[in-house]
């Protein structure tokens, strides 16, 4: 989800839990403290709604007084990206990256990079990067020119990323994220549907 957006969730309330009200409790990252972030009571059925803002990755469960501890869900949260490009020649543009994310977002310095995903190597090859520079709370922003390769195959698009995000407590840390501005990235990737 994007850090800072409402977002929806619905979970089956246990029969240890059903037939009183409950709470969602949550534990933001770094982790390691549980805290009240709704109290209320479960539909007929069960069924427990809640809306929630994450500002960064958050850990939620839902609790009732004398209940066991129960399983939680991870939310994972992800500054806002915005994009725009611009031809200077051909097979050569400029980019403009916009990061939005909570006011306490800090990645002045790191750099955006943009990689090209091949779909039959089954590898990430970097292209470009541009320093992030603060523009305001929790605003950042990263302009650099790149030169697209010019073969490319079926399925082969842009992959961005920013070094260190999920060591920040946003979205995932798979290797591509792990990776981020290595200049080649082995992972599988899927072609998108036609």
């Amino acid at each position: 989800v994007v850090a800072g957006r409402a977002s929806d969730l619905a979970a089956a309330v246990g029969t240890g839990l059903a037939g009183g009200r409950v709470e969602l409790q949550q534990d933001r990252f770094p982790y390691g403290r549980w805290r009240t972030a709704l109290r209320g009571a479960h539909e007929a059925d069960r069924t427990y709604y809640a809306r929630v803002r994450p500002t960064r990755n958050t850990r939620y469960r839902l609790s009732a007084p004398g209940a066991a501890t129960r399983p939680f869900l991870t939310v994972r949260a992800e500054p806002r990206l915005r994009l725009r490009s611009r031809a200077l020649r051909p097979s050569v543009a400029i980019m403009r990256g916009t990061l939005t994310g909570p006011s306490d977002l800090r990645v002045a310095g790191r750099r955006l990079v943009l990689y090209v995903g091949r779909v039959a190597a089954n590898r990430a090859d970097r292209v470009a990067y541009g320093r992030l520079r603060r523009v305001g709370r929790g605003r950042f922003v990263a302009t650099f020119r790149y030169r697209w390769p010019r073969t490319t195959g079926a399925g082969d698009g842009p992959l961005l990323c920013v070094p260190g995000l999920p060591r920040l407590g946003f979205g995932h840390r798979g290797r591509f994220e792990r990776r981020c501005g290595a200049r080649r990235i082995p992972m599988r990737l899927v072609a998108p549907e036609p």
